[in-house]
């Protein structure tokens, strides 16, 4: 898959919160749409961004994303 990639939570919030000034969302306290992204978590990659076309506008060029599931 690819997407962006981040070292730290703070920098995925941090990402979500341009995308989601970018788009003006949300548009008021009671809007349905509350942010544009989100960010997610694996133990073997760390925080991502799944990539979107409207994301690269905002966040630049996606990289690959290879995320190891852990298997049961």
């Amino acid at each position: 898959m690819v997407g962006y990639k981040y070292n730290t939570e703070q920098e995925a919030i941090d990402a979500v919160a341009l995308c989601n000034k970018y788009y003006g969302i949300p548009v008021s306290e009671d809007s349905v749409t509350q942010t544009f992204t989100n960010y997610f978590f694996n133990e073997s990659i760390g925080y991502y961004i799944i990539y979107s076309e409207e994301l690269q506008q905002v966040l630049g060029n996606p990289q690959e994303i290879i995320i190891i599931l852990n298997k049961l």
